[in-house]
């Protein structure tokens, strides 16, 4: 590829970019909508590449692209039936709550705050509930005993 080919490329790359945001594209990287695009594709791209990292053989991980993309029945989000999957519908709340959990952390993380800092500032009763809460979470809720499988854990293979 010639210089020339190279700069041509990259100017058509930064005039999709600006046709996209309306904005140079140093510019965009600062805005909202321009991060929220580089996570997004970030996103896609590591899933992607982790689907073909845990599918094992190539033949596998087509059939699983072609499988995402061929689902007719939209229906099976919303009546019920993903808890008949194996996911009890405890555990599922238990999962939402926590997701809930991990972006109100990251929202003040966000917003500079140190949540550490503030849970450290509360009344010794508070931090040592919140603690005990913890760990009867992971004792209750994590994986342990017989019915553990360890190749189940998706570094088993290394």
């Amino acid at each position: 590829m010639q210089r020339g080919e190279i700069r041509e490329r990259a100017e058509n790359y930064l005039l999709k970019w600006q046709w996209l945001f309306g904005v140079r594209k140093e510019e965009a990287q600062k805005l909202f909508s321009g991060k929220l695009f580089q996570t997004f594709r970030t996103f896609l791209l590591v899933t992607f590449a982790w689907l073909f990292f845990r599918a094992g053989e190539l033949d596998h991980a087509k059939e699983l692209l072609g499988s995402m993309f061929s689902v007719n029945n939209w229906m099976i989000l919303f009546d019920g039936s993903l808890y008949e999957l194996g996911v009890a519908r405890n555990y599922m709340n238990i999962l939402l709550a926590s997701i809930l959990l991990l972006f109100t952390v990251d929202y003040q993380k966000y917003q500079g705050k140190d949540v550490a800092e503030l849970f450290l500032k509360q009344g010794w009763w508070f931090r040592v509930i919140g603690i005990m809460l913890l760990l009867f979470t992971i004792l209750l809720y994590g994986c342990y005993g017989e019915m553990y499988d360890v190749q189940q854990f998706i570094y088993f293979q290394f």
